[in-house]
């Protein structure tokens, strides 16, 4: 197997995609040929692809907590540390021996 270097595997992927692009009609989005509009179209893609992934894992996370959150019966229940009252808690048992 012969040894190619990156630029030579780079430029064999780009004649590819030219070729493959012309055979179905498509236009290539970027000139390939431009080193600066490719990384600008790739930065661009790269930027929509992680804001999405960022709204897609904090829906995950938000409906992961809105699961394991208390409910009475269809109603959320509301509860942080500030407003709690410990005389409206029954007094717990500890089993007798």
């Amino acid at each position: 197997m012969a040894m190619h270097s990156v630029a030579e595997m780079a430029a064999s992927i780009s004649a590819n995609l030219k070729r493959i692009a012309q055979e179905k009609g498509q236009p290539l989005p970027v000139d390939l040929d431009n080193k600066d509009e490719v990384k600008a179209y790739m930065k661009a893609n790269n930027d929509k692809h992680v804001g999405e992934w960022n709204q897609r894992l904090k829906r995950q996370k938000f409906d992961h907590i809105y699961k394991q959150s208390l409910w009475s019966g269809r109603t959320p229940i509301a509860f942080n540390f500030s407003s709690w009252d410990s005389s409206k808690q029954s007094a717990s048992r500890m089993p007798s021996s």
